[in-house]
């Protein structure tokens, strides 16, 4: 019998806490002191930073590409930094506080 697939709309904690969001969880990236979350979702903005105690530390920008404005559909660990991919867009960002460190853009 096949298993079904149900979208996951929490991410749980090392801690046990839940912490639960609008929209299916897509991927994670654990580093220290954050996670950083994406969510399958076409709002634009639908990459997250939470702390380990379960705090929303920030969310990130939306950014213009030829598209207008389109959701992060991909993210990767680079060093101590997260890389938040839209359609041509990057962004670098300290995982802890959401600053962007450098932008790049595909044309």
């Amino acid at each position: 019998m096949a298993e079904d697939n149900f979208p996951v709309y929490e991410l749980r904690l090392p801690s046990g806490k839940k912490v639960r969001f609008d929209a299916p969880v897509a991927q994670t990236l654990t580093f220290e002191g954050a996670i950083v979350v994406r969510l399958d979702s076409l709002m634009s903005q639908n990459v997250f930073g939470v702390s380990e105690d379960g705090d929303i530390l920030w969310q990130a920008e939306a950014t213009e590409t030829h598209a207008g404005r389109t959701p992060y559909n991909e993210i990767w660990k680079q060093d101590d930094n997260a890389i938040l991919a839209n359609v041509d867009r990057y962004l670098v960002i300290v995982p802890q506080s959401g600053m962007v460190i450098r932008r790049y853009s595909e044309k």
